[in-house]
């Protein structure tokens, strides 16, 4: 199921994984969060990447043929990225506000001291998309990180394209050099935020290739395979290690390139492609920035409110993120499956009064 700028099966893909990086975020001992793929779930943002590459090559590789063409589209994608990041810049400066005065007034102590890590440095370079270039630091929105790597991934996408891409052979050597170098440079360092340029690069530029892969090479790939990828790459998540440990995680990002690969290559009618097609699941994939970028807010509000109005206790891990001690499956499951609804929501509204006008208007500049 196409039309001239989305692939429908690709766009549910992305929903989903948008709502595993959501509860990847959220730790409060239900069987929906604390499982292998969930605690995992953190290389979903890798494939974002990936599907960014493949999905930015295809609608955009055969458009970037001047200057201005460059100029346009750069403009066009900060239009999509930046509206929505910088009002959840300035809701979490809200937030940072309120956990200010609650000290002073009231002695309501947050568990991470207001502006201490999010300070007015960490926010003029969140302000300017560089917090992920120049900072080490998960600040403010701690997601949107990637939205930072990726702004400037764009830049480099576009000009190669512009200076090389009329000579194939020359712009695939590039590309996988780039992959290569990047790839090597993760492989003796780490997969943690701290690299994210490396990371988006990495990622990006296989999904660009796994594009061209698509294009130049008409290939189908039988049922079976794809289902059979799909299980091999769901089980390396599972096996995978942390962000900080070098091991099959790195090479996760081959195996999404592969699996949209295959998807795209393999019969309309099959199973999982109907699955994907069905509409309410593309309608997340729609919605699925929304999801990414508003989900630490709502977290952050629901753990807050579990602590403060019904007493519950939290724990911080060795990554900063608060985990709230929640007795019972049931209870631990229904406020997760609340969260995940309220994030779902405020992200439609999202997309309907913020994203959705902006992208209109991205269509009308040529």
């Amino acid at each position: 199921m196409l039309n001239k700028n989305k692939i429908f099966f690709l766009e549910s893909l992305r929903g989903i994984a948008a709502i595993c990086v959501a509860l990847f975020h959220f730790q409060g001992g239900s069987f929906i969060t604390e499982n292998p793929f969930i605690r995992n779930a953190w290389l979903m943002v890798d494939f974002f990447f990936v599907l960014s590459g493949f999905v930015i090559a295809y609608n955009y590789q055969d458009q970037l043929k001047s200057v201005r063409d460059c100029y346009i589209f750069q403009i066009k994608r900060f239009l999509r990225l930046y509206p929505l990041h910088l009002f959840m810049l300035f809701t979490f400066l809200i937030i940072e506000f309120g956990k200010y005065f609650l000290g002073i007034y009231f002695g309501i102590q947050s568990n991470v001291e207001a502006f201490s890590i999010n300070n007015h440095s960490s926010f003029m370079l969140n302000l300017l998309l560089l917090h992920n270039i120049f900072d080490g630091t998960l600040t403010w929105n701690g997601p949107s990180w990637s939205i930072s790597s990726e702004f400037y991934t764009y830049i480099l996408f576009a000009l190669l394209t512009l200076y090389f891409y009329k000579n194939r052979y020359l712009y695939f050597a590039i590309t996988t050099l780039i992959i290569l170098t990047a790839f090597m440079m993760l492989y003796f360092s780490d997969m943690t935020a701290n690299n994210g340029f490396l990371r988006c690069i990495y990622s990006f530029f296989l999904g660009v290739c796994v594009y061209h892969l698509s294009k130049f090479f008409n290939f189908r790939c039988p049922s079976f395979m794809v289902y059979v990828i799909l299980f091999f790459t769901f089980i390396s998540i599972c096996f995978s290690e942390g962000e900080k440990i070098i091991g099959i995680n790195i090479f996760i990002p081959i195996l999404f390139g592969i699996l949209i690969l295959s998807l795209n290559s393999s019969p309309d009618d099959i199973l999982l492609k109907r699955f994907l097609n069905n509409k309410y699941l593309i309608r997340l994939g729609t919605i699925s920035y929304g999801i990414y970028m508003i989900h630490m807010a709502v977290w952050w509000g629901i753990i807050q409110s579990l602590r403060f109005i019904f007493l519950f206790p939290t724990i911080t891990d060795e990554r900063g993120m608060v985990e709230v001690l929640i007795e019972g499956q049931f209870l631990s499951s229904s406020i997760t499956i609340f969260g995940i609804s309220v994030i779902i929501f405020l992200a439609h509204l999202s997309y309907e009064r913020l994203e959705k006008p902006l992208n209109n208007l991205r269509k009308k500049i040529n």
